[in-house]
């Protein structure tokens, strides 16, 4: 029996990837993400699953979007960021 991530884990594992990232300044303020297609494409996912991280990090503050614009990378606020240990 073969044992499948749920899409809940999936749409997670992206967004929590995307978001590591942009704390470690590796995807920075004004960067474009790829389109939802092509992002699923190269993640071997569904649009919906990429879709869903995205909205997921445009909640949380991580990232803004326009129709017709993109995706971008927001700058961040202090609120945002992980407490400095």
């Amino acid at each position: 029996m073969t044992q499948t991530i749920s899409t809940n884990a999936k749409y997670r594992k992206l967004a929590d990837m995307l978001q590591r990232q942009i704390e470690l300044g590796q995807l920075y303020p004004g960067y474009k993400l790829p389109p939802v297609r092509d992002m699923a494409h190269q993640m071997q996912d569904t649009p919906g699953t990429v879709a869903r991280a995205y909205r997921a990090l445009i909640y949380d503050g991580y990232l803004e979007a326009g129709v017709g614009q993109g995706t971008y990378v927001k700058q961040l606020r202090a609120s945002v960021l992980p407490p400095d240990d």
